[in-house]
């Protein structure tokens, strides 16, 4: 699942990472591989981007609250337990993402 790859980002901080800083990050770790799947849809690089870009802050949004889970993510520290957890928040991200992608190659 897509929300498994967010957890590949690795770096350390003692302090939560701004939005930024961890889109940027799960975007450098991921975000090729997401664009290839949609690419592969059809999708025109602009729509690609913008919907991984989405994705992606989608994820953040949905942790964003929880800083152990949002450091342990940024440093790929993660337990299982909180693997699991990020993937139940990705459900949403991932079904928001399976729209904008039909959406984008149907229109």
């Amino acid at each position: 699942m897509l929300a498994a790859a967010a957890l590949v980002v690795s770096s350390c901080g003692s302090d939560a990472p701004s939005k930024s800083e961890w889109t940027d990050k799960v975007k450098d770790s991921m975000g090729s591989d997401m664009s290839k799947q949609l690419d592969s849809l059809g999708l025109k690089a602009k729509s690609t981007e913008k919907i991984v870009d989405a994705f992606i802050g989608c994820m953040y949004d949905q942790i964003k609250d929880d800083e152990e889970l949002l450091n342990q993510t940024f440093d790929n520290s993660a337990t299982e337990s909180m693997r699991a957890t990020v993937e139940n928040h990705a459900a949403k991200c991932n079904v928001e993402m399976s729209k904008a992608a039909a959406q984008e190659a149907g229109g």
